[in-house]
């Protein structure tokens, strides 16, 4: 039985060197790729189940410079992005990201505080203000711009009673990768003016067009 125990971690420990793939590369950004002798970085990307893992190092060090994972072609989970000092510079986490379940409804709905007597929410400096910080802040994915991708996201925000605004669903996606850039940008905005209801401050929700175009 021990011997057989045995047999089966060696097979165990072979199937998983053999899903594992390690790649050279003479940059940081993993472009040039070099022989094992004179690189500098590597990547290495393993199959964890449905879960496809990649990882990048400093070969000097083996200092990790960032973690990503998929599911079926999509990012899940938290990406973590390091400097060559192992100093964390992002933090993405894919899931936090909230879906609209009927998107065509959401988007074809009014932000309407429904009464005479209100006002609504508005970002420092007004709606000017608010389109110059949103063409100003968003970044558009390195990630993305290599696969092409385009489209136009809306997000929905809450902005509760005290004026800090919230991303709260995506209700329409271009891709995930675009979607994560618009939710840290809401997540990131400033403190609002909150809408009013009657003379009190009150809880409102807005759409957010978000357009990414690669000319």
């Amino acid at each position: 039985m021990r011997l057989l125990f045995f047999a089966v971690l060696l097979i165990s420990f072979s199937l998983n060197l053999s899903a594992q793939e390690v790649e050279f590369y003479e940059d940081q950004s993993l472009w040039k790729k070099a022989k094992a002798k004179k690189a500098k970085f590597k990547r290495v990307s393993s199959q964890n189940g449905d879960t496809l893992v990649s990882k990048s190092f400093q070969i000097e060090n083996d200092q990790i410079l960032f973690e990503r994972k998929w599911i079926n072609e999509r990012p899940v989970g938290k990406w973590t992005t390091y400097n060559l000092n192992g100093e964390l510079l992002d933090v993405r986490d894919y899931n936090a990201l909230v879906y609209s379940d009927n998107p065509e409804a959401s988007l074809n709905s009014k932000d309407e505080l429904g009464c005479e007597n209100c006002t609504y929410a508005e970002f420092p400096g007004g709606n000017d203000s608010l389109v110059r910080y949103m063409g100003m802040n968003i970044r558009y994915p390195a990630m993305a711009k290599d696969l092409n991708l385009t489209g136009t996201v809306f997000v929905e925000v809450s902005v509760d009673e005290n004026g800090y605004p919230t991303p709260a669903r995506i209700i329409q996606s271009a891709h995930p990768y675009l979607d994560m850039e618009c939710w840290k940008l809401v997540s990131n905005m400033p403190k609002w003016t909150p809408a009013t209801k009657n003379g009190k401050p009150v809880s409102s929700y807005y759409k957010l067009p978000f357009r990414f175009n690669l000319k």
